[in-house]
């Protein structure tokens, strides 16, 4: 089995969901065999033999004293995940001009030091395998690892921002912030994928644009496989006992379309609710917690997501029907999917037409649609009542969860993309 060094913005963690993602594409390579480097978070025990991180504050911090740069972390004990989280988490609204200044301290910061480089080589990697992201510096130290160590580059991607072509951090029309953030990651993105071997997206058409623009050759497709055993969950309840479930992320990119699903759960029956799972901020967390359809618990454990995936009646995903969210979320297909499909309960997609979750939804049957908020109502009533539908609906989601989500053809695919790009070194 092939050694590889990860590169990661996020750490190999369950309880987020790039963590999540990253931890099932390399589910077959056992931890002695990876190596990681990261910035947010610390990775599960048994995770990796190894994990480097440097998080943003050591990148400040080594602008003034280079062995304040981060370094090696034990990965080989439990850590609180949360209280981790917490110590890394971005401050205040996304804006450009505080990631071009992020840029700025990477670039000259001190924090790829000795201590760093002889970490590198005493990893003895086969292969880099980076998560791509915009941010230019991680995508420069991918290629730095793998023409320093002499070993092939492998992407993984399940984001478009090399494809956008307007402000995504801040929104605003004109930004020369956004304007210098934009050229710095994109010539990255160039420089990242004229190194890279091979190219690992989460969806074909991703791959495909992607490959036309960098002219990259080995391009395949890895949806996240479940880890969750299929047990059917179709029966209609009583409302009493009915239980509808957002699990997940909780940007401003969601808040609206949960409260509508709230509003019209209460025009059903006002014993109805829909419970909210999830880390946000304050402010959204009050919004959410105004609306009378809505209970909101707060964050929990991926164990605790997988129970209550179980336990309940409906799961719901949702997007808001937004101009801006639709172009912005149009690759953006959620990590949790694939347990929603395999987990063996009902899942309605509340999301705007024009994005990939909703055409997967639609293209395979395998969930409930509604695409506007005068449909959702009678989609909500159908979706817990109607138990032929949701009879039909699982069948479906079985079936998808066997040809998109399937563990061992994942397994197969990641390790004929690793193993080609190393017999080709």
């Amino acid at each position: 089995m092939k050694k590889v060094l990860v590169i990661s913005y996020t750490s190999l963690i369950s309880s987020t969901p790039n963590g999540r993602t990253m931890q099932s594409l390399l589910q077959n390579i056992p931890a002695e065999n990876i190596s990681l480097f990261c910035c947010y978070g610390v990775p599960d025990k048994g995770n990796c033999a190894s994990c480097y991180k440097v998080s943003n504050k050591d990148a400040v911090n080594s602008l003034f004293k280079a062995n304040c740069a981060g370094g090696v972390i034990d990965a080989c004990v439990d850590h609180d995940p949360g209280e981790e989280l917490k110590k890394d988490q971005r401050n205040g609204p996304r804006k450009a001009w505080k990631y071009v200044a992020k840029e700025l301290i990477w670039l000259l910061g001190r924090w790829k030091n000795k201590k760093f480089k002889s970490w590198l080589h005493e990893q003895n990697a086969d292969c880099v395998v980076y998560m791509y992201g915009d941010q230019a510096s991680l995508q420069n130290l991918a290629v730095y690892a793998s023409k320093e160590l002499n070993i092939p580059l492998v992407v993984y991607s399940c984001e478009d921002y090399c494809l956008k072509d307007y402000n995504y951090l801040d929104r605003k029309k004109a930004s020369i912030w956004f304007w210098i953030y934009q050229k710095l990651s994109l010539a990255a993105t160039r420089r990242l994928f004229r190194q890279a071997a091979g190219l690992i997206t989460n969806s074909d058409k991703l791959g495909e644009e992607l490959a036309e623009k960098y002219g990259i050759s080995n391009v395949s497709t890895v949806m996240m496989a479940s880890q969750m055993e299929f047990i059917r969950n179709g029966e209609v309840r009583s409302t009493e006992d009915t239980t509808i479930t957002y699990l997940g992320a909780l940007g401003t990119a969601r808040i609206q379309a949960l409260t509508e699903i709230g509003d019209a759960l209460q025009k059903i029956d006002s014993r109805l609710k829909l419970d909210i799972y999830g880390r946000t901020t304050d402010a959204l967390k009050e919004q959410l917690e105004s609306c009378p359809g809505i209970r909101y618990h707060g964050f929990v454990s991926y164990e605790k997501v997988q129970q209550v995936m179980r336990s309940s009646s409906l799961l719901i995903e949702a997007i808001n029907n937004d101009p801006y969210v639709v172009k912005n979320k149009r690759y953006g297909f959620s990590t949790k999917y694939a347990d929603c499909f395999a987990c063996g309960t009902p899942l309605l997609v509340y999301a705007p037409a024009g994005i990939i979750e909703t055409a997967f939804a639609l293209e395979h049957n395998c969930a409930f649609v509604a695409t506007s908020v005068d449909a959702l109502e009678q989609t909500l009533r159908t979706a817990l009542f109607d138990q032929d539908a949701r009879n039909r609906q699982l069948d479906a989601a079985k079936k998808v969860t066997d040809m998109y989500f399937n563990k061992e053809k994942n397994i197969q695919t990641v390790a004929s993309m690793l193993s080609g790009a190393v017999s080709k070194k």
